[in-house]
């Protein structure tokens, strides 16, 4: 784990999210490792002293806060998508590079794949981290500035 990552996301993450607390959206391509990222986000906001709660994503999630968490943290794939984009106040796409291969023939990465595609979700995030190495992870700023 990559505490210094973990927690400058975190800082970015509280600077976006109106007072009163938000909702936050960890999707990508990172499989099983996107519950392990939202349960990070979770520690790394109890411990600057607020609460949080990690949901997985269904599609028909939630439109505000609960009373008394100032974070919601919803995770899973697909929470990118064009028609639930707007429902987030912050978002975090999550990559391990090699997790997904569309060229296997598994119906769920063909499904993946196309939704990466077509809905472009990586782009609509605001911030992007690589976990391809458990204990280095990595933010990629995509962006032309940093190539």
């Amino acid at each position: 784990m990559s505490n210094t990552v973990i927690h400058d996301l975190v800082s970015e993450m509280l600077g976006r999210l109106p007072s009163g607390g938000g909702i936050v959206a960890v999707d990508g391509d990172a499989g099983e490792q996107l519950s392990d990222m939202g349960s990070q986000l979770a520690r790394e906001i109890s411990a600057r002293g607020l609460t949080s709660s990690v949901r997985a994503f269904t599609g028909a999630d939630v439109e505000s806060s609960p009373a008394g968490t100032d974070v919601v943290l919803v995770v899973g794939e697909g929470a990118l998508q064009p028609g639930v984009r707007t429902r987030w106040n912050w978002t975090l796409w999550v990559e391990a590079s090699g997790v997904r291969d569309p060229a296997s023939n598994d119906r769920s990465a063909v499904a993946f794949e196309s939704y990466r595609s077509r809905d472009e979700p990586k782009g609509a995030a605001s911030a992007i981290v690589d976990v391809s190495d458990p204990e280095g992870y990595r933010r990629d700023w995509n962006d032309a500035c940093s190539i």
